[in-house]
């Protein structure tokens, strides 16, 4: 009688790149599960923090491991799995082993840049053109003419893809509470209001398909919105503050922290609660680190070429919105709209 076969060694892989914002946690011993596995990516529970292992093409992240690797046998993995790390190496299930000691620090705090109107104006035509049809940025023209802050021009009809009218019967079934919530959301970021944003965070979070709602997503950029933008905070927030308005950011964007993943604690998964409490913290991946640089870069309105004056992005920019674009189905497209909104809005 054959005893059991030789077990399988894991494939051995070597990490490229930690988050500094969870080295802590992976650079020490820890224990935990795998959560979710995908083609290019897993995401783990560790010690109670949430980790994602990613193939190079992913890039770094708010709390990412980023492999040498471009495949991995993330397929392999089970939702549930062990995992287990001793700071050198950390070990998934029996499928995958990864060396922790050649990694790179990699910093996905944002830096506060002074981003021109232009600048903000040209990321929402960008968006508006290109936003799948499926991404609730095809309600951003309808938001932003609410709040009376859409762009002057328009992107050309025929290159536009998400923002055509459709009748509320053909639109996705969450876009109707998207709508109110994206539009109170807006509102609350203006007035400074605290409360009417947790009121329209609850609204938001969890609409939408996918590991990262849509409704999530978009609260996510406006986060970062907040953080990324040298912009003076509202008048109340400002005065509740008591602070110099040079400080007034800061304190803006760490309420609006506060109050959004208050109010949506519980309300979605426990991954995207993990993006909006790193957006909360002005962290962001490597994509969105690329499109802040190219916003400050972005010409003033007295020094605009005759390529934007035809209501074209400068390349940076174009580029740097695109790359956005291509996270997820909708993620990236979500997120930019929360983005751009917020810095059209304060």
């Amino acid at each position: 009688m054959n005893g059991p076969g030789p077990s399988r060694s894991p494939v051995r892989l070597a990490a490229r790149a930690i988050s500094v914002a969870v080295a802590d946690t992976v650079c020490a011993p820890l224990a935990g599960c795998v959560l979710a596995a995908f083609a290019r990516s897993c995401y783990l529970d560790a010690n109670g923090i949430i980790l994602a292992v990613v193939a190079p093409a992913l890039e770094e992240g708010p709390f990412s491991i980023v492999l040498r690797e471009e495949t991995a046998p993330f397929g392999d993995l089970d939702a549930g799995e062990q995992i287990v790390g001793d700071g050198r190496r950390l070990r998934l299930g029996g499928a995958v082993e990864i060396d922790l000691t050649r990694a790179a620090a990699w910093d996905p705090r944002l830096s506060p840049v002074a981003v021109p109107r232009e600048a903000a104006e040209a990321v929402a035509r960008r968006l508006m053109a290109r936003a799948p049809e499926e991404s609730i940025a095809a309600l951003l023209p309808e938001i932003l003419g609410r709040a009376g802050t859409l762009p002057a021009a328009r992107p050309d009809p025929a290159e536009a893809r998400g923002i055509a009218t459709r009748a509320p019967e053909a639109e996705p079934p969450h876009f109707a509470a998207a709508r109110e919530g994206m539009t109170r959301a807006l509102a609350a970021v203006r007035a400074g209001r605290k409360e009417d944003l947790a009121a329209a965070a609850r609204r938001l979070t969890g609409l939408g398909p996918g590991l990262t709602p849509a409704g999530d997503d978009f609260l996510a950029g406006l986060l970062l919105g907040l953080h990324a933008a040298r912009v003076e905070s509202s008048a109340r927030w400002r005065a509740a503050a008591r602070k110099p308005a040079a400080m007034a950011r800061e304190l803006a964007a760490a309420e609006a922290g506060a109050a959004i993943t208050a109010a949506v604690e519980g309300r979605t998964t426990r991954i995207s609660l993990a993006y909006l409490a790193a957006a909360a913290g002005g962290l962001a991946s490597a994509p969105w680190h690329r499109l802040v640089k190219a916003l400050a870069g972005h010409p003033r309105a007295s020094t605009i070429s005759a390529r934007t004056e035809r209501n074209e992005a400068p390349e940076a920019v174009a580029d740097a919105v695109d790359r956005v674009l291509r996270v997820g189905e909708t993620s990236g497209a979500d997120m930019l709209a929360g983005f751009v909104a917020t810095l059209l809005a304060v």
